[in-house]
């Protein structure tokens, strides 16, 4: 039987371990995103911005900043598409140690488990809100883009 102090810390170990499926999951559509305003700008910039400069038109300020913000897009999305490590997990042989060296329970251990997940939680949390943050301003940087081409179009 049961104690109610282990339900409350098997609780907290399935609550921290939920965490980390939802962050993954963060990570995972930002990342889908940033590949999709990638692949979104460099059509733009190939197919608009082939139409702004056929039979030797002039490059205008429209098309500079076109190019300026196809630059800045694919930047950000570079940053937020590069390997990074997220630590998810505790590891299994550290644990086993402390088990054998302070006789824990297993009460014990999923409470420190727990606890150990929401500081790593906590921690990767800011990095996920940064991926985010970078993903937005490259759409910010792809919305110039089709703006100055589309103007740059108009304008001749």
């Amino acid at each position: 039987m049961t104690t109610m102090s282990e339900t409350r810390y098997t609780l907290a170990l399935q609550e921290a371990r939920r965490g980390f499926d939802q962050l993954a999951h963060e990570v995972s559509v930002v990342r889908d995103r940033a590949t999709s305003i990638l692949g979104m700008g460099g059509l733009a910039a190939s197919f608009l911005g082939g139409l702004s400069i056929r039979d030797g038109a002039p490059v205008t300020g429209w098309t500079w900043l076109a190019v300026i913000s196809f630059v800045a897009l694919a930047s950000l999305c570079v940053v937020v598409l590069w390997p990074r490590r997220f630590h998810v997990s505790q590891d299994p042989a550290s644990m086993v140690s402390w088990a054998e060296q302070h006789k824990a329970t297993p009460n014990q251990m999923e409470r420190d488990l727990a606890l150990w997940l929401g500081m790593k939680y906590d921690e990767n949390r800011e990095g996920v809100d940064r991926l985010g943050r970078l993903q937005s301003m490259a759409s910010i940087a792809f919305l110039i883009e089709i703006a100055a081409l589309i103007l740059d179009l108009l304008t001749r």
